[in-house]
């Protein structure tokens, strides 16, 4: 009892601004901890905070700690949307959590389109990836890497199985070109095939998808 109205004492001092910047992503930590979901509104709203520590512990609490389903809109928004690449990541995970091998089709379709987008930073698409997989039901081949590499650490033909199963249309990542796929093969751009194939012989051996990321 005691730690609850302890938890209860907190929120009230977040709902009238007494708690500094700095402090709010441990206490919200603790409303984790103490699975105080009344607070979710209040977490919520925290979501716009100026602070993307902030933000991305909100996110953290209402979607990966608890899992609540009706924040993938939020998440999908964030992850789109937000100007911090942590709080960005942390969205990603999110929706991995959230969709966990459920093989949702809007959501690898987003979580792909991160991981492809090469304007994106890094450790952004590494979240979307790994949060793919988690919606795919899949594992990382190699394990998670605490310095992720584009070309090394991402499974492309597990790639491109996903975006075709939810109906993309497979583009080169160096040209935008649309791809082709004869059969069960890797897919072609037809605009460097020269360049793919030559890529193709030298990961050949680790069975690699010729589609590469950038790096």
């Amino acid at each position: 009892m005691g730690e609850r109205l302890s938890l209860h004492e907190l929120l009230d001092d977040l709902r009238e601004g007494r708690i500094d910047d700095a402090d709010i992503p441990a206490v919200l930590r603790c409303f984790a901890d103490g699975f105080l979901t009344e607070a979710d509104e209040d977490i919520e709203d925290l979501v716009l905070h100026n602070s993307p520590e902030v933000r991305a512990a909100a996110l953290e609490v209402l979607a990966i700690r608890w899992r609540i389903a009706d924040y993938r809109p939020l998440c999908e928004y964030v992850l789109r949307y937000d100007i911090n690449a942590h709080v960005r990541a942390t969205a990603a995970r999110a929706l991995g959590a959230l969709l966990a091998r459920t093989r949702d089709k809007g959501a690898l379709r987003q979580l792909l389109e991160t991981l492809r987008d090469p304007d994106e930073d890094r450790v952004v698409r590494y979240a979307a990836y790994l949060a793919a997989l988690e919606v795919a039901g899949a594992a990382p081949k190699d394990g998670v890497k605490e310095r992720f590499n584009l070309r090394r650490d991402v499974d492309w033909k597990l790639v491109n199985d996903l975006l075709a199963e939810t109906g993309e249309v497979l583009r080169c990542l160096r040209c935008g070109a649309p791809l082709i796929r004869p059969g069960d093969g890797p897919a072609w751009c037809l605009d460097c095939t020269v360049e793919v194939m030559e890529l193709n012989r030298a990961t050949a051996e680790n069975g690699r998808s010729t589609v590469l990321g950038r790096d």
